[in-house]
């Protein structure tokens, strides 16, 4: 059973509704758009190794991947592998493909399965 998937997409490819159908099939976290800029929500790893979210915040901003991208993998390190969780991950070709690789990577390492929108 597939419990952690990555949806990578473009913006406006229907990726929202495919990680809603998801989400709702196997009960997940939602972690969106985990990777870009403009989200800003904060998520947290309790004692159990349960990620949750702690806050949800966002700023207006453009597409690109976030400066801390490195500190959200890490976190999802931290989270029980079993957690069932959705991310988003935009792939545009203006973004740094050595930060996309090492996302993919990070998330291919921690279970995630992948679905690719065109």
């Amino acid at each position: 059973m597939m419990n952690r998937v990555c949806v990578l997409c473009t913006p406006r490819s229907g990726s929202q509704l495919c990680a809603n159908l998801i989400i709702n099939h196997i009960h997940a976290l939602d972690l969106g758009e985990y990777f870009e800029t403009w989200n800003q929500s904060k998520f947290v790893v309790n004692e159990d190794g349960t990620m949750m979210l702690d806050e949800h915040l966002a700023i207006d901003s453009s597409f690109n991947i976030s400066y801390d991208y490195s500190t959200r993998l890490e976190l999802l390190e931290k989270a029980n592998k079993s957690q069932p969780m959705v991310v988003r991950l935009f792939m545009m070709e203006k973004y740094d493909k050595q930060v996309l690789q090492t996302i993919l990577n990070k998330l291919k390492d921690l279970g995630f399965t992948f679905v690719c929108l065109e």
